[in-house]
């Protein structure tokens, strides 16, 4: 018969009459063959059902139905059919022959895999692969490969990524003093599972809290609330995946951990705590720095006056780096030199009068080391008399002594440019007096 033609009532008919046997004898009437069927028609898919709409997670299953004009035997000795299925990302899989077979209703099925993906619907390929397998209609016709009457799938969503923390925000301003705080926790989409148990706060310095509640905004948004805050660094928020059946819509699990840097404690200044006029800046150390040469120290200032004495008692510090008394007065926002001389007076006696007064406890020459001094009298609580009066010697020996009421000390500037004012003079009126002396040379005629 010709391809597909299909016919179940079938008989050949013979008239006898044309026909004679050996003998001559003719034929009389009709003879009529058994009825037999007609099948060159090759069994086709009529239509293909498809997943109901929805979202399919990693290991939930998305089964095809391919309908057959006519039952078909499936033999899988060589291979197994399989329906190509294209998905956003993960490129083509396939849908497996699961049963059916002998029936005109195949069963197909696609396990989703982690990876795969597909947001806008899934695309059902324009024909199935016998993949080495024969499907056959019982005359033994090979089943026609075209998918026709698909169904839509773009409702046929496929999702195995799993939810994320896109960030948790501050709700007040940072830095801060508040002692209640909040935070907004913001996932890629729609999750559930997610309690106060999934957070931990995370802080520096001496900061501190307590995670009060959480309230749920959306589906996908979700405020904790940190009470009893105390102390001094930063408070941020942290959030372990592991653990916290946190899920999306089709179940996949949260995955990734997510700490935000959070609020800064304490305020914007919290001051120095050695009171320095002008803490001295850090510097960031150079790591493998080369060697320096030795560089001479610079000469003094031109404001330092070579003729001053040098200090008594070594230069005072306070220790930590803190800047000397000196430093401390500013003169249109630079250092300015200060300058305190500490006189000494003598003491008649070789013995304190153990009042402890004065400056450091050196009033009244307690120990026998100083009688008075100008710190002394300064912090010393007894008012001076008005007939008192204290003499300054300089520029003497120490070896002549001091009478009483002396005090010996370091000149003042004006004191020196007098002395050397008046060694000035004196030089020039010693050469005056020496050219004087000199007779007058007689001119010659």
């Amino acid at each position: 018969p010709n391809a597909d033609v299909t016919d179940s009532t079938n008989l050949i008919t013979l008239d006898n009459t044309g026909y004679t046997d050996a003998a001559g004898n003719t034929g009389v009437g009709t003879t009529t063959s058994n009825n037999y069927a007609i099948d060159s028609l090759a069994p086709s898919v009529t239509s293909v059902s498809v997943p109901t709409n929805g979202t399919y997670g990693a290991g939930q299953n998305l089964d095809f139905t391919v309908n057959f004009s006519e039952n078909v035997t499936v033999d899988t000795s060589g291979g197994t059919p399989r329906l190509a299925i294209t998905l956003d990302t993960g490129g083509t899989v396939y849908a497996n022959y699961l049963s059916g077979s002998g029936g005109s209703a195949l069963v197909f099925r696609l396990t989703v895999a982690n990876g795969q993906q597909d947001s806008n619907g899934i695309a059902v390929g324009a024909t199935f692969d016998a993949n080495g397998a024969t499907l056959r209609d019982a005359a033994g016709n090979d089943a026609q490969t075209a998918l026709n009457n698909v169904g839509a799938t773009a409702g046929v969503l496929v999702d195995t990524a799993p939810p994320q923390v896109t960030g948790i925000a501050l709700d007040g301003p940072s830095p801060t003093r508040d002692t209640t705080l909040s935070f907004t926790v913001t996932f890629d989409e729609n999750v559930s599972g997610v309690d106060l148990a999934d957070f931990a706060l995370a802080t520096t310095g001496s900061a501190s809290g307590t995670l009060l509640s959480l309230v749920q905004v959306d589906a996908r948004t979700y405020r904790v609330t940190v009470g009893g805050v105390t102390g001094q660094g930063t408070l941020g928020l942290s959030l372990a995946a592991t653990g916290s059946g946190i899920v999306d819509g089709v179940g996949n699990a949260l995955q990734s951990d997510f700490t935000t840097v959070g609020y800064t404690l304490g305020g914007l200044n919290t001051g120095d705590p050695e009171f320095r006029a002008n803490p001295t800046p850090s510097v960031p150390t150079t790591p493998n720095a080369p060697i320096q040469p030795d560089v001479p120290s610079l000469p003094p200032p031109i404001t330092t006056s070579p003729l001053l004495p040098p200090p008594l008692f070594d230069v005072p510090t306070i220790g930590s780096g803190i800047p000397t008394l000196g430093n401390i007065f500013i003169n249109n926002g630079a250092l300015a030199p200060s300058y305190i001389a500490q006189v000494f007076a003598r003491s008649d006696s070789g013995f304190g009068n153990g009042s402890g007064i004065g400056f450091l406890g050196f009033g009244g020459g307690d120990g026998g080391v100083f009688g008075t001094s100008s710190f002394s009298s300064m912090f010393s609580k007894e008012v001076p008399q008005d007939s008192g009066e204290i003499q300054l010697r300089w520029g003497g020996t120490l070896g002549g002594g001091l009478d009483a009421g002396e005090i010996l000390g370091a000149p003042t500037l004006g004191q020196q440019l007098q002395q050397i004012g008046d060694s000035e003079e004196r030089q020039i009126r010693d050469i005056a007096w020496a050219l004087g002396q000199m007779p007058l040379p007689t001119p010659q005629a």
